[in-house]
């Protein structure tokens, strides 16, 4: 068996005693085996009386227990933050937050609150919990778990979701809702009603909406429940209905904090008084991260309500970018349950497979799935590495962010919704691999080079530099990413709806970006460019030449086919 690292997620140091104690069961693959705990309310230690004792149910075939046993989703927090459960007598160190998922539940079932007590007391209470529920010492049974973890969540009587606030929150929600309604536009409303609103905000702040695995959980249990306090529950669509609050309350108290500045009094004030100033500007800050925070939460829920089944997994990994995860490799493996089975990605959590080989495989499986080099947008601004080890130019460092510079640039590129691939070409592609454990780092494609360019002529801000260039013998400009410079080509890709710009390295190329053409940005108009053609307008043409992606005004500019090349980049 391969050796864990030293501190990882789900394999903490305090608990190699229990490993070492405790001897799982080997599960059934074939068989879709799993675990689960069966909880003892009223049993409880002589010598602690917070300690859980949980029996393990070993080897249970999920679709025999389908529906019959329910599961938590929590956020993980500090690895070395742990509280003691006894396992089948033994003590195991479960994440403090787990710990507190547990007790939430555990409470529904031993005292008859919250929304879940009819008819729950006399049922067994029989719980999935992936820290405990999995040999994290297993890296083989880690990887063939996390395989079935759609498939633990959807066939679930329900999940329960840990969100650990004051008790007193769904109140404090219903009455800001109420109030808010009602005097909208009084005075102060925010100064009035502020103290009931900030347990609201500890709801939009919590980690759990940020982490990868829950969009997978979340999404496909059949029955979700919220959990804010001991004995404070909710079902997800009755929360859903009271989120209006959010955004009122976000802007109630945004409109407050605008009128106060501009107050004579606390204007002189912020003339005088440094630390009056601080607070204003901490309180900008805040202001924005909640509204970051309510269009996440937002998000997700409405992405649960419109789940229709398997989407394309470019779109799942361009929503992760926005999650956390203490293993990267998560990044990926955390979507690939609600995509289409096409892409065939298994799980690996073995040692010599590392992020950087989970992230470009992923990617040669979205270009070779979804035959399109779409997600190469997506590769813009993820030069450097993935945590200290260098990506391709053409992989998307899934473990970051997405750029600001790309964001802004994706939200301004302006194309017709019908548009086409950029000839009548099926995408050409493949992968090569260069130098030892870099399997399929090159990929080479086939396109065209329509443009180099010149010096720049304008600087649009921090992100922007527009270029004029000669395009097909008409003046154009081109608007892309500060990184691109006098001497990058832009490139037309078979399979591609956008154009990129490359830059040369030796006898390969470096993917510098997308390029923006035809739209307008801070007063600067750019010829409108479609990029598609018709079947009709394709027939019309000479068979021995190659339609190029620009049409305007109704005409095809040409390419010849012994202009397009292939090319490798790096």
């Amino acid at each position: 068996m391969e050796t864990q690292p030293e501190f990882d997620n789900f394999y903490t140091p305090q608990n190699s005693q229990f490993y070492s104690e405790y001897k799982y069961s080997k599960l059934d693959a074939v068989k879709h085996e799993i675990r689960l705990l069966r909880l003892h309310p009223r049993k409880v230690s002589s010598s602690n009386e917070n300690q859980f004792h949980c029996e393990v149910l070993n080897n249970v075939p999920i679709a025999k227990i389908h529906g019959r046993y329910s599961a938590v989703s929590y956020y993980s927090g500090d690895p070395q933050n742990t509280h003691v459960i006894s396992i089948d007598g033994i003590k195991f160190n479960a994440f403090a937050n787990l710990w507190t998922a547990i007790a939430q539940v555990f409470l529904s079932w031993k005292k008859d609150v919250g929304v879940l007590s009819k008819g729950f007391r006399e049922k067994e209470l029989l719980l999935w919990a992936d820290q405990i529920c999995i040999n994290q010492s297993d890296p083989e049974e880690r990887s063939q778990q996390v395989g079935y973890m759609l498939e633990i969540y959807a066939r679930a009587e329900q999940i329960f979701v840990s969100i650990p606030t004051k008790d007193t929150v769904l109140e404090n929600l219903e009455t800001a809702r109420t109030s808010l309604s009602q005097n909208y536009l009084g005075v102060s409303p925010y100064r009035q009603h502020a103290a009931k609103w900030h347990p609201v905000y500890d709801i939009l702040e919590h980690p759990w909406w940020n982490r990868a695995w829950i969009y997978q959980e979340f999404i496909v249990a059949s029955r979700a429940y919220f959990m804010f306090g001991h004995g404070v529950y909710i079902a997800w669509a009755e929360f859903a209905r009271l989120t209006p609050a959010f955004e009122l309350c976000l802007s109630v108290h945004d409109q407050s904090f605008q009128s106060r500045l501009q107050t004579d009094s606390l204007r002189s004030q912020l003339e005088k008084d440094k630390a009056t100033l601080r607070t204003c500007r901490l309180e900008k800050v805040r202001i924005a991260s909640l509204q970051s925070a309510t269009s996440t939460v937002l998000s997700i829920l409405g992405a649960k309500r419109d789940w229709k089944g398997p989407v394309n997994l470019s779109t799942l990994l361009s929503h992760g970018r926005k999650c956390r995860s203490s293993e990267l490799r998560d990044k990926v493996y955390a979507f690939i349950g609600l995509a289409h089975d096409m892409y065939s990605i298994i799980p690996n959590y073995s040692t010599d497979n590392r992020p950087v080989d989970v992230f470009i495989a992923a990617t040669s499986r979205i270009i070779e799935c979804e035959q399109n080099l779409d997600i190469l947008r997506e590769a813009q601004g993820s030069r450097g590495s993935a945590h200290g080890i260098e990506l391709p130019s053409w992989v998307p460092d899934w473990s970051e962010p997405d750029s600001t510079e790309a964001r802004e640039l994706r939200e301004h590129l302006c194309f017709p919704a019908d548009r086409k691939k950029f000839s009548n070409h099926e995408p050409e592609f493949s992968f090569e691999t260069r130098g030892p454990g870099r399997k399929g780092a090159v990929l080479k494609v086939k396109g065209c080079c329509v443009a180099i360019l010149p010096y720049p002529s304008i600087d649009l801000d921090a992100s922007w530099r527009v270029f004029k260039i000669k395009l097909f013998g008409t003046d154009e400009s081109v608007a892309t990413t500060q990184r691109a410079q006098q001497g990058d080509e832009l490139w037309i890709f078979w399979g591609s709806t956008v154009p990129f710009l490359l830059r040369k390295h030796d006898e390969d190329y470096i993917l510098i970006g997308e390029a923006l053409l035809g739209t307008q940005r801070k007063g600067l108009s750019f010829n409108r460019i479609y990029y598609h053609v018709t079947e009709e307008e394709l027939s019309k043409e000479p068979l021995n030449f190659k339609p190029s992606p620009f049409m305007k005004g109704g005409r095809i500019s040409m390419l010849k086919d012994e202009e397009n090349h292939s090319i490798s980049i790096i």
